[in-house]
């Protein structure tokens, strides 16, 4: 019998998602990408303003069939993160993105 495949979808984050988003932030795996631990207070702080100005970023939830799996986010580059990308084009967007589970 062949295993079923996955169904895969995103879903933006919501102010209710910002709770398990910091929780996932918060696993190792993920946690070593960043410089000083995100802490709970941080999270909407850092996210939540795109949660109504969709202009500065894109966030979403991966879901597959058993729940939540992941996170991505679309950014402006230009002047993100306090200016660590001072020379980028306008226009040009990055990217961030991880796997709830290692």
């Amino acid at each position: 019998m062949q295993q079923a495949t996955p169904q895969i979808h995103f879903e933006r984050v919501t102010d209710a998602g910002l709770a398990m988003l910091h929780e996932r932030i918060d696993r190792p795996h993920v946690a070593a990408w960043w410089d000083t631990p995100v802490t709970r207070e941080a999270v909407p702080a850092e996210y939540a303003p795109a949660l109504v100005d969709d202009t500065m970023a894109q966030q979403f939830i991966a879901f597959d069939t058993a729940g939540p799996i992941g996170f991505i986010q679309s950014y402006v580059a230009l002047n993100a993160g306090d200016g660590w990308w001072p020379h980028d084009a306008p226009g040009v967007r990055g990217i961030d993105q991880f796997l709830a589970d290692a």
